[in-house]
């Protein structure tokens, strides 16, 4: 009999034993882990999500616009985090919300 585990599809290489412990990260909320167990006689494969608590990581960044006075502004940027984030934007200087 053997083990074998991935993480998000790509086996963790030395991971060949019943029991596989790691130190999680962000990326353990986000790909699941599999584990799939084989003999001689055939195999089988189970996955899991990892809840993993993690605080806000920009994953894009956003970028100077602009605009003419008075126009309309898309802003964007992306954040991940679990629990999931609320975001708000403000004005440099001011605590003012301008939007969520």
């Amino acid at each position: 009999m053997g083990y074998r585990w991935a993480k998000g599809g790509v086996l963790l290489e030395g991971a060949r034993e019943s029991v596989f412990v790691t130190t999680a990260d962000h990326s353990f909320f986000t790909e699941p882990v599999s584990c799939q167990v084989f003999n001689a006689v055939g195999n089988t494969n189970v996955s899991i999500l990892v809840d993993v608590h993690f605080g806000p990581i920009l994953v894009v960044e956003p970028r100077p616009v602009t605009v003419d006075v008075d126009s309309d502004v898309t802003l964007n940027c992306k954040w991940s985090g679990n629990p999931p984030l609320t975001l708000t934007w403000t004005k440099k200087g001011s605590s003012m919300v301008r939007g969520t």
